[in-house]
């Protein structure tokens, strides 16, 4: 199993738009001097988190990071104003905590936030890499979550964010494939994760079954004869009576979660990834990518959830077969325009076991994006 490790880049190798302020820094740190500026701070169930026993990662060494060096991106985001990015490397695990953020003037802000581990790609190949470019090393996404603030001078704010990393085996991530796949359901009829691959998830839950066996779920791995790709869409109505309102999908774009954590005012949802991606892009291109990110609304909780999947792998020879299509999310059962995170029911009981505050509704901020 990979340590997270974090990136180490020499002072200067990035223009700031605020100061850091390590948890163990002085007592009073030197904040900008500007009308509006953003103290955000990460929260000690990040900081201190505790890896699942099922992660095989060591408990006994479990905060952010594991080893000395890294990386924060954030991107912050209001109504007149280009948005406020960068990102911020930390050579120490005691300069995580708090950073000064610069913003261009007061009011309602949307503040999005992603942590990445690095490795050198020499010592061997981990997935997803990010966006982020980082001289001489890939970065891992591992933190990520989106908040509202309104910013009036100095602003303390902290940002909630779930581990969504690889290495972890955490409960936000999930990989399906269709029933064209040669590894799909050779566990010999289970409905719960073996070793094989099935079709159908279900994001509260974190239920992986196959619709051969009856299953049941939010999402369903569908393959397409057109473009010969495994593509995601609602699974079909079986029951009596009228359908209920089925998942439904929309493309943001491709890079970092940290970089979409928005839902464009009109943003139109389509029945499954390949209309979604389409519309965006064009039919040419309309196939699952990695980097690819889709909100996708979830009519059994009421919920939507940001995917962002890493590149389709191909384990069979055959040409006409699906391929593995695995992904991270980030879970929002408040229905908001925006990448706040919530937990599952799948991750209080196996995932989150810091505490964390009973999410309340906040409502859907109209001051960005109409």
């Amino acid at each position: 199993m990979v340590k997270k490790i974090f990136l180490s880049l020499a002072a200067g190798a990035f223009t700031l738009t605020g100061l850091m302020a390590g948890c163990d820094k002085a007592a009073h740190p030197v904040i900008p001097v500007n009308s509006a500026v953003l103290k955000l701070v990460i929260p000690p169930k990040i900081l201190n988190f505790r890896a699942p026993a099922r992660s095989g990662k060591a408990a006994s060494k479990a905060s952010v990071p594991d080893s000395s060096t890294g990386a924060f991106e954030y991107y912050l985001v209001t109504d007149g104003e280009a948005p406020v990015t960068g990102v911020i490397p930390f050579n120490s695990g005691s300069q995580v905590g708090t950073f000064f953020i610069n913003l261009p003037k007061a009011g309602n802000w949307l503040v999005s936030g992603e942590c990445f581990y690095t490795y050198n790609p020499s010592a061997g190949s981990f997935k997803p890499a990010s966006k982020l470019v980082l001289p001489g090393l890939t970065a891992i996404p591992e933190f990520a979550g989106a908040g509202m603030v309104n910013v009036q001078g100095t602003t303390p704010f902290t940002l909630n964010m779930e581990d969504i990393g690889y290495q972890e085996y955490t409960c936000y991530q999930a990989n399906l494939t269709d029933a064209t796949n040669c590894d799909f359901n050779l566990g010999g009829g289970v409905t719960t994760y073996t070793g094989s691959w099935e079709d159908l998830f279900s994001f509260d839950s974190g239920a992986v079954t196959a619709s051969i066996f009856g299953g049941t779920g939010d999402l369903q791995a569908l393959y397409d004869v057109t473009t010969l790709s495994t593509y995601m869409a609602a699974p079909p109505y079986l029951g009596a009576g009228p359908p209920p309102p089925a998942a439904t999908f929309t493309y943001l774009g491709n890079g970092d979660l940290v970089n979409f954590p928005l839902i464009p005012a009109g943003a139109v949802y389509y029945p499954n990834t390949l209309l979604a991606k389409a519309a965006a892009v064009g039919s040419a291109a309309s196939t699952i990518a990695g980097g690819d990110i889709f909100v996708v609304t979830i009519s059994s909780t009421n919920a939507r959830a940001w995917m962002q999947f890493n590149p389709p792998s191909y384990d069979c020879a055959l040409t006409t077969s699906g391929s593995l299509n695995s992904f991270i999310f980030i879970y929002n059962n408040e229905n908001l325009n925006y990448m706040k995170f919530d937990e599952t029911t799948s991750g209080r009981v196996n995932c989150n076991l810091n505490p964390t505050p009973t999410p309340t509704v906040t409502p859907t901020p109209t001051p960005i994006g109409g």
